[in-house]
């Protein structure tokens, strides 16, 4: 777990990857953009994502940002949650859990409306990867995100 944080403190940079195999209100699409690091508590990493999003088709480049808060309650459980309504109105996602050695995955899924969300976290000391799955009467997503702690990412 230490790794994993003293990673996540590293993080600058992130890439994107959505698809979908559902036609109806799915979308497909890929970003790059840097991350903003913080940790106002010990035991609390803040990731504050700015870049562009591209979806296909479409020459026009949009801008997206992201903030997520992770909390880490235990050694082998970590929240997360996403900060858009700023830091005292958190929407809780999900709490990953201890899987193996460098492996996370979420104890149940998020819901969402009629969607479930889930994820699955793969940390290396240069990468975290942290895919999602989103499944419901009309979306079959994943996101795959790549967290790098270089500024400018490569996806492989």
């Amino acid at each position: 777990m230490e790794g994993f944080i003293e990673t996540l403190l590293q993080i600058q940079s992130f890439f994107f990857q959505a698809t979908t195999t559902k036609d109806t209100q799915g979308w497909n699409a890929q970003g790059n953009g840097i991350v903003t690091v913080s940790s106002p508590e010990k035991d609390i990493v803040i990731f504050e994502e700015s870049g562009l999003l591209s979806l296909p088709n479409q020459p026009k480049q949009f801008k997206c940002h992201n903030v997520y808060r992770w909390t880490f309650e235990t050694e082998k459980r970590i929240k997360l949650e996403h900060l858009r309504f700023g830091e005292e109105n958190p929407v809780y996602l999900f709490h990953l859990v201890y899987q193996d050695t460098d492996t996370f995955s979420s104890i149940c899924p998020h819901v969402c409306d009629k969607d479930l969300y889930t994820a699955h976290l793969q940390c290396t000391p240069k990468r975290i990867v942290l895919v999602w799955e989103i499944k419901g009467d009309t979306k079959n997503e994943k996101i795959e995100y790549h967290y790098s702690t270089t500024k400018i990412f490569a996806p492989h």
